[in-house]
Formats: C-alpha cells, structure tokens, sequence
C-alpha cells in the first residue's frame, strides 16, 4: 500500500463529522433566532388588534360626552358587523359610570362627566377615562 491510500483511509468519515458539526450550529442558531422573533410575533398582533379596541372605546366616549353636553338621545355607536371588513368578530364597548356601578352601554345620563369605556377587540382590551373618579376605577392598572 503507497502512503497516499494510507492517508486517505485513516481520513474515512472525517467530513461526516465536520459536516454534523456545521449542521448542529447551524440548527443551534435557528432556534435560538426562531425563539427570539416568536415573543415578538404576539406583540405586533396585539399592536394590530389595539387601534380596532381604541376606537371602539372612543366611538362610545364620543357619544356620551355627546348626549351629556347636548342632552339629546342619538343612536349608540354600531360597529360594522361585515366579516370581510374584521375577519371575524368585530370590535364592541363597554360604558362603565362611577357613579353607577353596574355595567352596561348607556350613557350616565348625569351632568358629570364620570364614566370611562372599555374598547375590546381581538383579545386586547383598551380604557378611555373622563373625570376625576374614573381613573382609580377603570384605568388603573
């Protein structure tokens, strides 16, 4: 046997093994990348479900300051209801008075401005408070 093919035996698999190695911090530095962005992935939905939820809560504030300042019935805030337009379950409030602590979605029909609303949509939940004794109640957190 010439020293040639003697190298190249004592060699046999050496490749195998660099390549394994190559492959384990390759698949070491995905997951690792792969557990970083999944955290990430559940805040941008819930960034993308807020501005839904915050409306919502404005439409209903708007309204009661509304009827309080002129003392006139208009029609409650309606969400559009289109499947196409939510993709599912559209956004809905809730008008929380101080004063009256029982929960519903009429207006407080007091000259005070003590209620707050609840916006939800999508799982995320955003408050909107008016008046001195609504912070403490509704949106502290």
């Amino acid at each position: 046997m010439n020293s040639k093919t003697k190298n190249m035996n004592e060699q046999d698999g050496s490749m195998l093994v660099l390549s394994l190695i190559i492959l384990g911090i390759i698949v070491a530095i995905s997951l690792s990348i792969t557990a970083l962005l999944i955290p990430r992935a559940a805040i941008i939905r819930e960034i993308s479900n807020s501005v839904p939820a915050l409306y919502s809560a404005d439409s209903a504030m708007e309204w009661c300051i509304y009827e309080i300042r002129y003392s006139e019935r208009i029609l409650k805030p309606q969400m559009s209801t289109s499947i196409s337009v939510w993709g599912g379950t559209p956004p809905g409030y809730l008008i929380k008075d101080v004063q009256n602590p029982i929960e519903g979605n009429e207006c407080p029909y007091d000259d005070e401005y003590n209620h707050g609303a609840v916006g939800t949509y999508g799982g995320v939940s955003r408050a909107l408070c008016l008046g001195p004794g609504v912070a403490s109640t509704l949106c502290s957190p």
